[in-house]
C-alpha cells in the first residue's frame, strides 16, 4: 500500500502540467553503492514489476576511459545501459502511424559519479516524441502524442522511485529546448546541424533502402532485418574510422552491434546498435566543456542517447529503412556539448554515416 501511495505522488510530480523547456533526459536520483551491474539487476527487476513495462536488456557503456591511452589518465568510471519497451506508448505510436515506432525504445542509464556513487538517468519519453512527431500538422494529434510520452515517463520515474526510493522529483540532463522551437523544428545553428525534425526534412533521417511492399508485410520486415543483421556480423570498418581516435582494441571497438530488435508485425522493426568507442567519443564531447580534475567523465550522464536506431518500417506502398544523419543525433542529444565541440569534431559525423551504411547494407 505504501508503495501505491508511494506510485501516485510521483506520477503527479512526474507529469507537470505546463514545462517552459525541454531536455532529452532526466536524472532521478542518486545510489551510494558503486556496483553497476547490482543496480542495473535491479532496475530490470522495477522496470519487469512494473505494469506494462519490459526490459529488453542492455549492456556495460564504454566512458572516456576507452580513449585514454595509459592508467594514470583513466578515472576508472563507466556506465550500464538498460532498454525496455513501454507497451501502452508503443501501441499509441503504432496507431498514429508506424513510423512513430522510432519512439518505441526506451532506456534507464546508472552510471559512475564523480564521488564514487551511481546516478541513475532515463530518456525523456515526451521530450522524444516533442521531435519525432514534429512533423504532425494537426496539433490535437500531436499533443497527443506528447501526453502519451509525458504518461510514459511518469511509469518509470515511477517504477525506479519505489524500487530505490527516489522522491519523483527529476532534473534534465541535455540540451534544452523551448517547446515551439522544437514544435516547429527550429535549427540549433544556422549552418552545419540543419532543422530539429525526423520527418519534415528527410535528409535529417534518410533513407539508406526501399523495396515495394509484398504480399506478406510481416515476413518482409523480417527478411530486411536479418538482412541487416548478417552485414553487421560481417562489418569491419575501414581504416579511416579504425585510426580515428585511439583505442586499445580498434577492431571491436568500432563494430556496430545489434543490442536489441522490436518487432510490430507486418508494420515496424526496430533495431538498436551500439559501439564502444562511438559512445566512448560521444561522452568524451558533451563533457568537454565541464571536464575538470574533480570530473573527468562528466559526459556519461548524456548515456542514453544510445543505442542508435534503425527503423524498418512499411510506409505506404513500401519497405523502408532508415537512421538518423549522425550530425543530427549529436545535435538533439549533444548540443550543449557547445559549438566548439561541433567544430572540433565536425568530421566525425560523415565518418559515421559511411560506416553505419557499410554495417547495415553491406556496401
Amino acid at each position: 500500500m505504501r508503495g501505491l501511495l508511494l506510485a501516485l505522488m510521483i506520477v503527479a510530480v512526474a507529469l507537470p502540467a505546463v514545462a517552459a523547456e525541454h531536455s532529452p533526459f532526466l536524472d532521478l536520483g542518486g545510489l551510494p553503492e558503486g556496483d553497476l551491474a547490482a543496480a542495473a539487476a535491479r532496475v530490470r527487476q522495477a522496470i519487469d514489476a512494473a505494469e506494462g513495462l519490459e526490459s529488453l536488456g542492455g549492456g556495460p557503456y564504454a566512458g572516456p576511459d576507452l580513449l585514454r591511452e595509459g592508467s594514470a589518465k583513466r578515472d576508472g568510471r563507466s556506465g550500464f545501459l538498460l532498454l525496455f519497451e513501454d507497451a501502452a506508448l508503443s501501441e499509441a505510436l503504432l496507431a498514429a502511424s508506424p513510423r512513430y515506432y522510432l519512439g518505441a525504445l526506451q532506456r534507464v542509464g546508472l552510471y559512475v559519479a564523480a564521488d564514487g556513487g551511481l546516478r541513475v538517468t532515463c530518456l525523456d519519453a515526451e521530450t522524444h516524441l516533442r521531435v519525432i512527431a514534429n512533423d504532425l500538422a494537426d496539433d490535437a494529434a500531436y499533443a497527443g502524442l506528447v501526453a502519451e510520452g509525458a504518461a510514459a515517463r511518469g511509469r518509470i520515474v515511477s517504477a525506479l522511485a519505489v524500487e530505490f526510493g527516489f522522491d519523483g522529483k527529476t532534473r534534465p540532463v541535455g540540451p534544452a529546448r523551448e517547446a515551439k522551437r522544437i514544435r516547429e523544428g527550429k535549427k540549433d545553428m544556422f549552418m552545419m546541424v540543419g532543422p530539429l525534425t525526423y520527418y519534415r526534412e528527410e535528409s535529417q533521417f534518410p533513407l539508406l533502402h526501399a523495396e515495394p511492399l509484398g504480399d506478406d508485410p510481416a515476413a518482409q520486415l523480417r527478411a530486411l532485418a536479418d538482412r541487416a543483421a548478417e552485414s553487421l556480423a560481417a562489418f569491419s570498418a575501414d581504416a579511416k574510422d579504425l585510426d580515428y581516435r585511439w583505442s586499445a582494441d580498434p577492431v571491436a571497438d568500432t563494430r556496430w552491434v545489434q543490442a536489441l530488435r522490436m518487432e510490430a508485425p507486418g508494420r515496424a522493426i526496430l533495431l538498436g546498435l551500439t559501439r564502444p568507442r562511438t559512445e566512448a567519443l560521444a561522452a568524451q564531447i558533451v563533457g568537454l566543456s565541464r571536464d575538470s580534475k574533480a570530473d573527468r567523465s562528466p559526459g556519461l550522464d548524456h548515456l542514453c542517447a544510445f543505442p542508435v536506431e534503425v527503423l524498418i518500417c512499411v510506409n505506404g506502398d513500401r519497405v523502408e529503412m532508415r537512421t538518423a544523419r549522425e550530425m543530427y543525433r549529436m545535435d538533439l542529444f549533444f548540443w550543449d556539448a557547445g559549438k566548439a565541440a561541433f567544430m572540433k569534431y565536425a568530421q566525425m559525423p560523415a565518418m559515421l554515416d559511411r560506416s553505419l551504411k557499410k554495417a547495415l547494407l553491406g556496401e
